[in-house]
């Protein structure tokens, strides 16, 4: 992904869009655990951490969103679109074998996030 520049740049870091060569496998593990595992099952206790990881980076972002004047309810709303987007994206990525859906991802949030900060549009 490209750098993000004005005001989008400063809600949070860009992601660097380079891949290096891994010996893992490609995707996050966090949305691994959070779709294979069972709330009630075994590794009960690794959902609750994505979980707990998910919201953080909600927080994270809604804080931010707010402190660039960002209404609460709509920070919230979109802080949720932002984390959903781009782990939704790292499937299709991963499927596709290149970066085409994160790509797509980048350029519609930074139009919504735009359009959403004050005085940006």
């Amino acid at each position: 992904m490209s750098a993000l520049s004005g005001s989008c740049a400063s809600i949070g870091p860009s992601i660097p869009r380079t891949r290096r060569p891994s010996r893992r496998s490609p995707g996050c593990p966090v949305l691994s655990v959070a779709v294979t595992e069972s709330r009630t099952g075994p590794a009960h206790h690794a959902v609750e951490s994505a979980n707990g990881i998910f919201a953080a980076w909600s927080q994270t972002l809604t804080d931010s969103l707010t402190r660039h004047g960002v209404e609460l309810e709509e920070a919230e709303a979109l802080a949720t679109l932002i984390v959903c987007s781009v782990e939704g994206s790292v499937g299709l990525c991963r499927v596709e074998g290149s970066t085409r859906a994160l790509d797509q991802v980048e350029t519609t949030l930074i139009r919504a996030i735009t359009a959403t900060l004050p005085g940006e549009n």
